[in-house]
């Protein structure tokens, strides 16, 4: 049994690496209206666009994220984790503790499949605390809010499940993962007729290899740093290159993008179009998440 789940995340990462092109995204337009009820977290509006680069290279033109969204000004602080996480359990949840090395510092050691939960808690507790109306995004294969990351029960049909989601109208309003596009679209958003470069860090003015002007607004010490303490990009959204790694949509049943490195020992993972894949049920020092909302 160990033999063949280990031969299935294989296979899945091979199919994800194959996997091109641009996804993820609905190719319904929305309306540019602000989603009212971003009370717990400091968001950002993205605007959508017709068309914008993505890669690396700049080498593929991404049209699916035409459509207006939310995405945190910085990642989910362990501060933040550790106020849902004590509610959520409390109230129904089943979730592994995350780590951070303070308050102001990312969360890590979250699984996808945890961060996904948390995210429907996330959703949830902020119901309860500002009788808002938000919808959780996360939903079974029996159509039930999601709540349990512990797959203990009937994991193969929730994976296929979850690896035919799709963000359109029926999601709803509530906290999820970002997209790779929807991620990407955020980087490197400048005005919507300029894109800052594939190679360049969220916000630099010149490329990675340019120390100086990526030290400006990403770190790059090989371990989780404190938020918001370089610059933002030109949204005001912060650490989208640099401290941590950052768990986007699922590129294959058993594996989901990661954007956003830190890694002194290779400055190109600071690029924007930079992007790599993990198993869904592991956990890392290095990788964090921050959260998105539709907004209608």
């Amino acid at each position: 049994m160990k033999k063949r789940f280990i031969t299935l995340v294989a296979l899945s990462l091979v199919v994800a690496v194959l996997l091109s092109g641009c996804g993820g995204g609905s190719k319904k337009k929305g309306s540019n209206n602000v989603n009212p009820f971003a009370t717990l977290v400091n968001m950002a509006a993205v605007p959508g666009t017709e068309s914008f680069p993505i890669g690396i290279n700049d080498e593929k033109n991404c049209t699916e994220v035409n459509y207006p969204f939310l995405i945190s000004k910085t990642v989910v602080t362990y501060q933040l984790w550790s106020e849902v996480y004590n509610w959520a359990v409390n109230n129904g949840y089943v979730l592994a503790e995350g780590k951070g090395e303070g308050n102001n510092y990312p969360v890590v050691n979250v699984s996808w499949i945890n961060a996904i939960v948390w995210c429907n808690a996330l959703t949830e507790y902020s119901n309860a605390k500002y009788n808002t109306n938000l919808q959780p995004v996360y939903k079974d294969q029996n159509g039930e809010i999601l709540r349990d990351a512990s797959l203990e029960n009937n994991y193969s049909e929730l994976l296929v499940h979850l690896g035919q989601f799709k963000i359109d109208d029926q999601v709803g309003n509530g906290y999820r993962l970002p997209t790779r596009n929807e991620w990407e679209l955020a980087a490197r958003y400048i005005d919507g007729k300029n894109w800052t470069p594939g190679n360049y860090a969220s916000g630099a003015t010149a490329s990675v290899d340019d120390l100086e002007a990526t030290s400006k607004v990403a770190w790059n010490e090989n371990q989780p740093m404190p938020v918001a303490q370089k610059a933002p990009n030109a949204l005001g959204i912060y650490d989208m290159s640099g401290n941590v790694a950052e768990w986007c949509d699922l590129a294959s049943y058993l594996a989901a993008y990661i954007k956003g490195f830190n890694n002194n020992n290779d400055p190109q993972k600071l690029a924007v179009g930079y992007a790599d894949i993990k198993v869904i049920f592991a956990d890392f020092s290095y990788i964090g998440f921050r959260v998105v909302q539709n907004t209608k």
